[in-house]
């Protein structure tokens, strides 16, 4: 059904075209407002992904730093201790040797954060960060570390399976004496000749050497991360992560 023009009306092409125009454009800056509010969006998680991210590797390096420390300190008494163990005579003084032997058997509580990383990959937003390095990095990064953790788990279970084992092999008046540290420590001498101790002392070692070397490998990492975003964020570099000391009361002898 054809719906007939008035007679006498007539239509002006000029208008109609101006209105259209109007229109058009009208809806090109809507349109472009609309993109211009949300890359804003999308700039904003990006920044606050980033300054997320940077906060938690920073931790990250300080608890990889203390996990170094104290895994190192172990190695470092293990290494005292065979050294006396090897001498013809005792080098150290007895109740040194009582102490060391408590805390060959220490390993670092080695609990980054990780949630961060995850969160950030699992959910998709890792998708607005711009830098494609940058974010090949943090996916990496994230993937090394969750690797990391259950390779210490790994040497943490031996660890307590070689403590659980050895410990029959300590003399008794020295684990009692590791219990209520009263007056001088009680004769080492006895064991220093025990093949057993020397096998236990190398067991030792080999475990916290294996995760010192793992620790600063991550710790390699974890600081090529954070330079990288604090690059990306405009920051000026953190201070180098100083460890704590960690041993108290009896254990301050050593």
């Amino acid at each position: 059904m054809r719906i007939a023009r008035p007679s006498g009306v007539k239509l002006n092409w000029q208008t109609v075209t101006q209105e259209l125009l109007v229109t058009f454009v009208g809806v090109l800056m809507a349109l472009g407002v609309s993109a211009i509010w949300t890359a804003r969006q999308e700039r904003a998680k990006e920044h606050t992904a980033l300054e997320q991210l940077l906060a938690t590797t920073r931790e990250n390096e300080h608890v990889i730093a203390q996990a170094i420390y104290e895994d190192s300190s172990t190695a470092a008494i293990v290494t005292a201790l065979r050294n006396d163990v090897d001498a013809s005579a005792s080098t150290q003084p007895r109740d040194s040797i009582a102490v060391w032997l408590g805390w060959s058997a220490f390993m670092s509580t080695f609990e980054p954060l990780t949630g961060t990383y995850a969160a950030l990959v699992s959910s998709g937003d890792i998708n607005l960060i711009r830098n494609a390095a940058l974010r090949a990095e943090i996916v990496t990064y994230a993937g090394q570390l969750d690797g990391k953790i259950q390779a210490l788990r790994v040497f943490e279970s031996v660890g307590v399976a070689n403590f659980l084992a050895s410990y029959s092999l300590i003399p008794r008046p020295v684990s009692a004496w590791w219990a209520q540290p009263k007056g001088p420590a009680p004769d080492v001498d006895a064991m220093r000749h025990d093949e057993r101790i020397t096998v236990l002392l190398t067991q030792r070692f080999t475990t916290a050497r294996n995760r010192v070397n793992r620790l600063r490998r991550l710790q390699t990492q974890t600081v090529e991360l954070r330079k990288a975003l604090e690059t990306a964020l405009h920051v000026q570099p953190a201070p180098t992560a100083v460890p704590h000391p960690f041993r108290e009361g009896m254990h301050s002898r050593t």
